[in-house]
């Protein structure tokens, strides 16, 4: 017996030469208990995935419990190749992409570092320890941004001591309950 959905999909499943399904049932039963597994289905040339669960009931039957990933799977891969293609373009740049925490700390900065320093040198270092005004408010930065920044100019003392002046663009980090958490940009 199956339900709607699962009468669509035991065809596609069933037709297989090495079913997974009754492998999976056959592991059951030799287990004496629930297996559960990643179950891989094409159809009509598009691969489907579910979370399926094997129960046995008895000597002849099995509950089979089947949930759709498809969804879920194909949203994490699109995050995890967002999230590559994010690191690459950082990695690769020239630019200095940084980030900072609610204290005002580099937390991240971008591999190659910036001004003469490693991102190791920056890294858990506040930016006012850089700036070359000590006049400056801390807030009036752009690593401490509370609103978007485009275009602000920051002079810094670099790793050879020389003067750099950078051009920031950055917006406020805040968490989901809309609380500032720092800041992120590029320089």
């Amino acid at each position: 017996q199956a339900n709607k959905a699962g009468h669509v999909l035991v065809p596609f499943v069933l037709a297989e030469q090495e079913c997974p399904l009754r492998t999976m049932i056959s592991l059951a039963y030799d287990a004496g208990g629930s297996v559960s597994d990643r179950l891989e289905v094409i159809r009509d040339g598009k691969t489907s995935w579910f979370e399926c669960v094997i129960l046995p009931i008895d000597a002849e039957r099995a509950l089979v419990l089947i949930r759709d990933e498809t969804y879920n799977l194909n949203v994490r891969q699109a995050l995890f190749e967002s999230r590559q293609r994010y690191r690459d373009l950082v990695v690769i740049s020239s630019d200095f992409a940084w980030e900072t925490d609610a204290n005002g700390v580099f937390i991240f900065v971008s591999p190659h570092g910036a001004m003469g320093y490693s991102a190791e040198d920056l890294v858990g270092h506040h930016p006012i320890e850089f700036v070359i005004d000590n006049e400056i408010d801390k807030s009036e930065l752009p690593y401490s941004t509370r609103t978007p920044v485009t275009n602000a100019q920051v002079w810094m003392r670099g790793g050879d001591g020389e003067e750099a002046c950078l051009v920031a663009s950055a917006v406020p980090v805040v968490d989901h309950e809309g609380m500032w958490r720092g800041a992120r940009g590029l320089c």
